[in-house]
């Protein structure tokens, strides 16, 4: 995401080995984005971050079964923290190339976040929590 943001462009990178940070301008407004990674070692650095930050893009590989499940674990986890009760938590489904990817209402389901306030591609509102 952070690459896209900086470049424009879409392209195949590895994975995130140590968080990078760098500014991003969009429109008027100048961004400081921290890709933090999401392999074992780096989730547990997540911590450190949770008092400087005012948003979380959680990308997740919706074509990975198994790494869904985990992402679930991941933002129920972050969900429960007091610090992000405020926070808003953008999360987006990548790899939508592949043939085994789970649509956006199959990620959603897996998710368990089929009672939040959700958008679709088409940004109509698709589902809000009654509380």
């Amino acid at each position: 995401m952070l690459n896209f943001l900086l470049t424009h462009r879409f392209a195949q990178i590895h994975p995130t080995l140590v968080p990078n940070s760098d500014e991003v301008k969009i429109d008027n407004v100048t961004y400081l984005i921290t890709d933090l990674g999401g392999d074992k070692i780096s989730r547990k650095k997540w911590r450190e971050y949770f008092d400087i930050i005012d948003g979380i893009i959680f990308m997740i590989d919706a074509s990975d079964a198994q790494r869904i499940q985990d992402a679930k674990h991941e933002i129920d986890l972050l969900r429960e923290v007091e610090k992000l009760q405020h926070i808003p938590i953008a999360i987006l489904g990548n790899k939508e190339d592949k043939s085994n990817c789970l649509n956006e209402n199959e990620l959603r389901e897996q998710l368990g976040l089929t009672r939040d306030k959700t958008y679709g591609n088409d940004h109509n509102e698709i589902a809000e929590d009654d509380n």
